[in-house]
């Protein structure tokens, strides 16, 4: 039953010429709901206790063989101070033993709903070894026990100053054959690639003016998303690699998972004072959505404005989702602590 699933999920891809440059529609498995984003491959449940609570695993497209294990909680206590708990280490029993877990961010959940959604990451592990886990339990069982204010752990809140419900669990039922399937689609976009249509390659650099190869490190406690939600500000300290190969700039690790992939960005602009590489993309699948996005370098003061945003054509004010990091700290791999480069 497994390997039907898996040869009907390939024929489909192989057989829709199309679907290569498009992200694949979202399919079921079992009680699972498998979906494709830019980044990554989503692999998720809804609780049985409070059904809006989702068990998502996260197998990112540049490491298949890895997977996030993450969990949300929506609370109906109102407490003005709950953004204070975000970025926060959690005490929290998991298939009866106690383990900590990091509050990755809140989100409001209005006009919906008066209540927020806290989201909690258990961690990223080796795919294989993490399924041959969960297999052993029939259910997914958390209970939030403990909040730590501080990074020494000795002070902190009970959850129940924060959350009304403390308890959910998710079916694990089919979870092998449901990570197999978003693992194989993972390999699969590999040698197939979403594609972009570049509808922006105005530059103003002067032709064969070059910016010499380099790697450049920055660091951020500055970062801000907001899509269909209200925004997300996350002070964490980050770190941000971006490497600049034939004039044209790429993210290529963070410490902070983001919401775009600023990859392939070529350069615009280049003065004694900064570095501007820009990207201006509608995506294959919606010919209406545009994005617009730029690495911003500050040679001088050696900081950087990473920033996205996307909108529909017809409606270029209002943004469905935008993103920045303004990061600071910026070093290149052959200045030694000179921040010019």
């Amino acid at each position: 039953m497994k390997k039907l699933f898996l040869y009907v999920f390939l024929g489909l891809l192989w057989c829709n010429v199309g679907i290569a440059g498009k992200l694949a529609e979202p399919w079921t498995i079992d009680n699972w709901e498998i979906e494709e984003t830019e980044k990554s491959i989503k692999v998720r449940t809804e609780g049985t206790t409070q059904k809006g609570d989702r068990l998502t695993l996260w197998v990112d497209k540049s490491a298949c063989n890895k997977v996030e294990h993450t969990f949300s909680f929506y609370t109906a206590k109102r407490v003005s101070s709950i953004k204070d708990i975000e970025g926060k280490e959690v005490v929290a029993k998991t298939l009866g033993k106690k383990t900590l877990v990091n509050l990755k961010y809140i989100i409001s959940a209005k006009p919906t709903m008066d209540g927020d959604f806290a989201f909690f990451s258990l961690g990223h592990y080796e795919l294989d070894k993490h399924i041959e886990f969960l297999e052993e339990y029939k259910n997914f069982d958390v209970k939030l026990e403990f909040i730590f204010a501080d990074s020494e752990r000795k002070n902190g809140w009970d959850a129940s100053d924060f959350f009304d419900i403390l308890n959910n669990s998710w079916n694990l039922e089919g979870v092998r054959l449901a990570l197999e399937d978003a693992v194989s689609l993972c390999e699969w976009r590999i040698e197939n690639p979403l594609e972009t249509k570049n509808i922006s390659s105005e530059t103003n650099v002067s032709p064969g003016k070059n910016i010499k190869d380099m790697k450049i490190t920055c660091s951020s406690n500055d970062y801000f998303i907001q899509g269909l939600f209200e925004k997300i500000e996350i002070k964490e300290n980050h770190t941000y690699e971006i490497d600049i190969v034939n004039n044209v700039a790429s993210l290529v690790h963070s410490t902070n998972t983001t919401y775009h992939s600023y990859y392939n960005y070529p350069l615009y602009t280049m003065t004694d004072k900064e570095y501007i590489f820009s990207k201006q993309e509608t995506i294959a699948n919606n010919s209406e959505h545009v994005s617009t996005s730029k690495i911003h370098f500050n040679r001088i003061k050696g900081t950087a404005i990473i920033v996205y945003f996307d909108y529909y054509k017809d409606e270029p004010t209002k943004h469905l989702h935008w993103e920045m990091i303004n990061a600071k700290d910026c070093k290149a791999s052959d200045i030694d602590d000179k921040p010019k480069f």
